[in-house]
């Protein structure tokens, strides 16, 4: 049988000398398909000499989008421990993927749904009152910059009155 993946191998020319293509995208694929005893896989054969991986448009989740497909594995009775190890991640990175918008308010989650950061912005950004959260998720959006460090420094420069009622004693 004839292996059909969603996306096919990609593979160079023939070598003249030998016959044989050289993987250049896939190996994950290929390893898969070797392990179910195919001897047939679906190839596109590159015809330009290229040194770069085909799958340049990788499409990546956005933070937010990952803490909501994490949380539909739970409530779909997946596992921690099976999640965890099926993302070839920590457990403690899934518990805190998954409490990710815990004290963020909703204007802040659709400011950031598309966005890529760390889990410990957010960590930064429920130190602060709602209102103070928007606008650091502005400021953020604005200078495209969604940095931990940067989200420390706005935390930072937050006045005490704009600062979660809970944080505010251990201020210094």
């Amino acid at each position: 049988t004839l292996f059909r993946s969603i996306e096919p191998l990609i593979v160079t020319q023939a070598d003249p000398a030998s016959s044989l293509h050289m993987l250049l995208d896939g190996h994950l694929r290929l390893l898969a398909a070797r392990e179910l005893g195919l001897a047939k896989v679906t190839c596109l054969v590159s015809k330009d000499d290229e040194g770069y991986t085909y799958n340049k448009r990788v499409n990546r989740l956005a933070t937010v989008q990952e803490h909501y497909m994490i949380l539909r594995a739970l409530e779909r009775g997946v596992p921690e421990e099976r999640l965890a190890k099926a993302l070839d991640i920590k457990i403690e990175s899934i518990r805190r993927k998954r409490d990710l918008l815990d004290g963020i308010c909703e204007e802040v989650v659709e400011m950031l749904k598309d966005r890529h950061f760390s889990v410990d912005v957010t960590r930064q950004l429920r130190k602060m009152k709602p209102q103070r959260q928007i606008e650091c998720a502005d400021l953020m959006c604005s200078m495209n910059n969604f940095s931990v460090h940067y989200a420390s420094a706005l935390l930072a420069a937050t006045p005490a009155d704009q600062l979660a009622e809970d944080r505010k004693s251990t201020r210094l």
